[in-house]
């Protein structure tokens, strides 16, 4: 399994935002199931659950004010970006009662957005990758902890073509 997930790495394509931190070591988890990995900082990201049904993970910081999900999403309702987009936007803003200062930057075939709802501040990625989608949520209730340029630099999704 470990050489598995080595050669996934090392297989991956970087076709995403790049990222690395220059301060802290890498932490890595790779899913075989929607073929792509994720780096992140390790001193940042310590507590970590694997999904019970294989689609991604969910990494915490010790003191709870940084939260990481990422997982693949069957792309069951045939959406496109806009679609998931548009779904995401409405579940974050509906749970946490409105979002606010809201920052999207889109490309091909990903979107990117940052806002704050309820004290928080949220960044979204979302990657079409072959007919699904791999989705990543960031959340903290330290607004000075991120801004979207250091969470670009400091979390890697690559995909597996």
């Amino acid at each position: 399994m470990e050489k598995l997930a080595i050669l996934l790495l090392t297989g991956c394509l970087l076709y995403s935002f790049t990222i690395n931190s220059p301060k802290s070591e890498s932490g890595n988890y790779c899913n075989a199931r929607f073929d792509f990995c994720i780096s992140y900082p390790s001193d940042l990201f310590v507590k970590k659950e694997v999904s019970d049904n294989g689609d991604g993970i969910e990494l915490s910081g010790l003191d709870g004010e940084v939260k990481l999900s990422v997982s693949g999403v069957k792309n069951v309702l045939d959406q496109d970006l806009e679609g998931v987009y548009e779904d995401l936007k409405y579940s974050i803003s509906f749970s946490e009662g409105g979002i606010e200062n809201e920052i999207v930057e889109t490309g091909e075939k990903y979107f990117l957005t940052s806002f704050t709802a309820n004290d928080k501040k949220f960044f979204v990625k979302a990657i079409e990758h072959q007919e699904d989608f791999v989705v990543l949520l960031a959340e903290t209730h330290n607004t000075s902890l991120f801004n979207l340029k250091d969470f670009k630099s400091e979390i890697a999704i690559q995909l597996e073509p």
